[in-house]
């Protein structure tokens, strides 16, 4: 039996920022207070069920290019977005990837039909992280100068679209109850 999307309050939070910010981890805190989607997953997932063949969303990136990846990731959020209309969850928190804001109609789509939180941390931190876990596919020349650039342009684009911004520095459990506070500010205002 279909949900009646009119008079059930829903909502889907999605969690946008730099790659190794600290997304995933918040999402996984998450995971007991409501529904939880890893962008990167279902692309890898849809890709592997129309492909036969299981490739990491670096992987699919490399093999598609940065253009077609983005329409894909794009049409991937697009269908996320539907399926939720058609069958509500009360709550969603959707994480993204980094990369999500090179692509404008993705950033419409989620300013559209979610609440958007940028997770901000210093360069430092992230770039740290970068080193200890591989530089992004995005990153050709490997240099810190680079991927400045690259966290410049996309901190304008997030901030832009963004109705909230957390400090990705503070502990989890501090940036988990952020969340759960703007939720429940949300959901008392409807």
């Amino acid at each position: 039996m279909k949900k009646n999307f009119d008079k059930m309050w829903y909502m889907i939070i999605s969690l946008v920022g730099m790659k190794h910010v600290g997304k995933s981890t918040l999402l996984a805190k998450l995971k007991k207070d409501g529904s939880c989607i890893d962008l990167d997953d279902e692309i890898e997932g849809a890709y592997q069920k129309k492909n036969k063949i299981h490739k990491s969303t670096r992987e699919i990136y490399s093999i598609l290019g940065a253009k077609a990846f983005r329409a894909y990731e794009s049409t991937i959020l697009e269908d996320i977005c539907k399926q939720l209309q058609l069958d509500p969850v009360p709550l969603v928190f959707l994480a993204t990837g980094g990369g999500i804001a090179e692509y404008e109609p993705s950033m419409c789509i989620l300013q559209k039909h979610t609440r958007i939180i940028h997770l901000l941390s210093d360069v430092e931190t992230i770039w740290k992280r970068i080193i200890e876990n591989g530089i992004p596919a995005y990153v050709s020349s490997q240099t810190k100068e680079e991927f400045l650039e690259i966290m410049k342009t996309r901190t304008k684009i997030y901030s832009a679209y963004t109705s909230h911004t957390i400090n990705a520095n503070l502990p989890v459990t501090s940036q988990r109850r952020e969340v759960l506070s703007l939720a429940r500010k949300e959901k008392e205002s409807n």
